[in-house]
């Protein structure tokens, strides 16, 4: 924030209101930090034609998913094709350096990484594991925040377009949010359903 801040022109500081807004700038500004001037920590693939959108919507997908998982950090070991393990699997989609987008994406976004060493469980030895954490939780419960506001309200716009019996409810939640966060939707669809017959 120190370092971005004096950045913004007087103009930009003043037509931020609200604490939202100073986050999306900060957030803004030091991804695109990320990817030009000094510092380049992220190269972007060709086929990104404007990279911060897709930065903010990897960002918001990362922070909603460690949320729900109750995580501020996530460690993360790449591994070989063949050796993947289910958190492996969990994981790969917003940290393994295999896949361009992911790799830009990561590097972009307000991450910290660290290596770490920790015994394997099953192979009894040490192993080196890189830990991924947002720069600060404000940042990480920003992002979530977003992420779940604009998960609710695509969900909303399709239910508006819909016919509201339970069962295209239950699919267009299931489809709109992954297992975890389907299970609190279904909860509460639940408990109203149990008011509506009581």
């Amino acid at each position: 924030i120190v370092n971005v801040l004096p950045s913004l022109s007087s103009e930009e500081k003043q037509k931020m209101k609200s604490l939202n807004q100073l986050y999306s700038k900060f957030i803004s500004k030091f991804i695109e930090r990320n990817w030009s001037g000094e510092k380049k920590d992220a190269k972007i693939p060709q086929d990104i034609e404007d990279p911060l959108p897709f930065v903010l919507k990897y960002g918001k997908r990362l922070a909603v998913k460690m949320h729900f998982a109750g995580l501020t950090a996530v460690g993360f070991t790449e591994v070989n094709k063949g050796d993947e393990t289910e958190e492996y699997n969990e994981w790969k989609e917003f940290f393994s350096a295999k896949n361009e987008f992911t790799r830009f994406a990561r590097d972009a976004m307000l991450l910290k990484q660290s290596e770490t060493e920790m015994m394997n469980e099953v192979t009894k030895q040490r192993e080196s594991r890189r830990v991924f954490a947002f720069v600060h939780k404000s940042i990480l419960e920003y992002l979530a925040g977003v992420g779940i506001k604009n998960d609710l309200s695509n969900l909303e716009r399709r239910l508006l377009n819909e016919d509201l019996d339970v069962p295209v409810i239950e699919a267009l939640a299931r489809e709109a949010f992954d297992d975890v966060k389907f299970r609190i939707v279904g909860n509460i669809m639940t408990e109203e359903n149990n008011c509506f017959t009581s």
